[in-house]
């Protein structure tokens, strides 16, 4: 257990216990609320490496500060009117226990150990952006604006386990991903046990606003592709949910967890399999001269399209309405029985080599269901340009199985 201690006065303070974490209606939990108002340059400098991670959804090391909430939250901060504290919901921060000291000044502890959750619980936004806003002005020698006052709540004896739901009906200013909440409840362990090994696993995004080059929700996508256990084989389900709603992706995940645990040791494949197709797509002739179709994306300004298993760039790449069909279609060479693991049917090798001499026939039926369709979202919306791909891949397989047995 490692605590760590902030010394800070505030310029009021009023303890109260929760209405029903108390011992006369609850008895066995006691909730202690600490309600303050702090000097923001007193307060901000004082517990700039406070947590927020372990208690919040969000990633705020790598927050936008371009988005509207922050540019408020900023200019209120520079303003003369010293309304801050009227304007601003404030900070809600879950800790180990507050010692009361000599003229307001509080001795505010948390617990480091990540299960204890305790951190900032709300108001990570407010927090970052001041923090971020007097580093600028004290590196560039300038007064901090004064008689600004922010609001801060402390709370001790919080049920740790009781933090995400908290976390979730608290960090309302704007809408928090269901990810970043599964991710507060180690929901995506599993996921990082397969991954974490691996070089780009590191690159993964599991919080909102993450700095990561592949978002945790484009493995649930992935995943909901090669769910053999739902998506059975022979049966006219396809998993044109993958593309067609990342909302769909995510509850089916929470509702049907232990397939998604089941798929998790040939995810890294998945995801190589992914980055092969596109090379191929990259390299492709059949592509090549179809780069002024809307399902070709090209690199511009900024934009670049990486291949994350392979550390290559390309210069062009496919839409995922383009791409998903094709790669669901592989789901040929999975399978498993119930409550076990699925699996490859063949070697992986065996499927890359089958993905390279298959994929510039897929890739022309694709382009000529475009050419039907005339609209690229919808050639990843209906399920007939799924089941198209699957049953070109099974086809295809089945054939080259029968020409070997027979050179055998």
């Amino acid at each position: 257990m490692a605590l760590k201690h902030y010394k800070v006065r505030a310029e009021i303070v009023r303890k109260t216990t929760d209405p029903f974490f108390n011992p006369k209606k609850h008895g066995s939990q006691t909730i202690t609320y600490y309600n303050c108002f702090f000097d923001i340059n007193n307060l901000i400098p004082r517990i700039e490496d406070m947590p927020i991670k372990p208690a919040n959804p969000r990633d705020h090391e790598n927050l936008p500060k371009n988005k509207s909430v922050m540019k408020d939250i900023r200019e209120e901060y520079f303003s003369e009117s010293s309304e801050f504290h009227l304007k601003n919901s404030g900070i809600i921060i879950n800790v180990k226990y507050v010692d009361e000291l000599n003229d307001n000044v509080l001795n505010i502890v948390v617990d480091e150990d990540e299960l204890k959750r305790h951190g900032i619980l709300n108001g990570g936004t407010t927090f970052t952006v001041l923090s971020r806003a007097i580093k600028e002005l004290k590196e560039k020698g300038l007064d901090l604006p004064r008689n600004q006052y922010v609001k801060v709540e402390l709370r001790v004896g919080v049920d740790p386990k009781t933090i995400p739901s908290i976390s979730e009906g608290l960090n309302t200013h704007a809408s928090v991903t269901q990810t970043s909440l599964l991710e507060l409840d180690n929901k995506f362990d599993f996921i990082k046990n397969v991954l974490d090994h691996l070089k780009w696993g590191k690159k993964v995004s599991y919080r909102q606003y993450g700095d990561g080059e592949i978002e945790v929700t484009r493995l649930l996508q992935l995943m909901t592709m090669f769910n053999a256990n739902h998506y059975i084989h022979g049966s006219d389900k396809h998993p044109n949910k993958a593309y067609s709603s990342k909302a769909s992706v995510v509850k089916s995940f929470m509702s049907r967890e232990e397939d998604y645990h089941a798929l998790a040791n040939i995810l890294p494949d998945i995801v190589r399999l992914m980055d092969h197709l596109r090379l191929n797509a990259h390299t492709n002739e059949v592509l090549k001269n179809r780069r002024s179709s809307n399902y070709v994306k090209a690199a511009r300004n900024d934009q670049e399209f990486k291949l994350i298993t392979q550390d290559i760039i390309i210069s062009h790449d496919v839409a995922d309405a383009f791409l998903f069909p094709v790669l669901a279609a592989f789901r040929v060479f999975v399978g498993a029985n119930e409550g076990q693991d699925i699996t490859w049917r063949i070697p992986f090798s065996d499927v890359l080599s089958f993905a390279t001499q298959v994929s510039e026939k897929m890739f022309s039926k694709m382009d000529r269901i475009y050419k039907e369709l005339n609209d690229v979202n919808a050639l990843g919306k209906v399920s007939s340009t799924w089941e198209t791909m699957y049953n070109l891949l099974e086809r295809e397989f089945y054939q080259s199985e029968s020409k070997i047995k027979k050179i055998a």
